[in-house]
């Protein structure tokens, strides 16, 4: 089966100290990721349990910081005990939040690696613009504080 790359990037009004604060703050990743809290140390290995609740029902997904440079990117992975599939590594989803210093502004880019075929693919793009324009809010709200 062929796998395919997700990549999208926006333009943020930010530094990326700003940026980066969006991202690792629990005060905000609720409002991108989905209303999902992050609880983790933000360190390379350990672990993140992603915390939230759906149509009512309180749910625990997991996943793992892989790699981690701050104000730079996260590389992380993702697993929803109710996929049908195996908790073995392979069934992980993998993304990486990377964020490119440019004068004043940032280049906040997400990536999903591995995505099984062309649906799937045409599917999280609605899920990745939404999270992207989401954390552009809030940084630049930030700008106002």
């Amino acid at each position: 089966m062929q796998t395919l790359t997700y990549k999208k990037s926006i333009i943020i009004n930010a530094g990326a100290a700003k940026v980066w604060s969006v991202l690792t703050d629990n005060a905000c990743i609720p409002k991108f990721y989905f209303g999902m809290y992050w609880k983790t140390t933000w360190q390379k290995g350990s672990s993140i349990t992603f915390i939230g609740n759906w149509d009512r029902e309180s749910f625990e997904d997991k996943g793992n910081i892989i790699d981690i440079q701050k104000e730079k990117f996260i590389l992380f992975n993702y697993f929803n005990p109710e996929w049908d599939e195996e908790d073995v590594f392979e069934n992980y989803k993998t993304m990486r939040f990377e964020l490119t210093a440019k004068n004043k502004e940032t280049v906040f880019t997400v990536f999903e690696y591995n995505v099984a075929g062309e649906e799937l693919f045409a599917s999280i793009e609605v899920k990745w613009n939404s999270l992207l324009f989401s954390v552009k809010q809030q940084a630049e709200q930030l700008l106002n504080y």
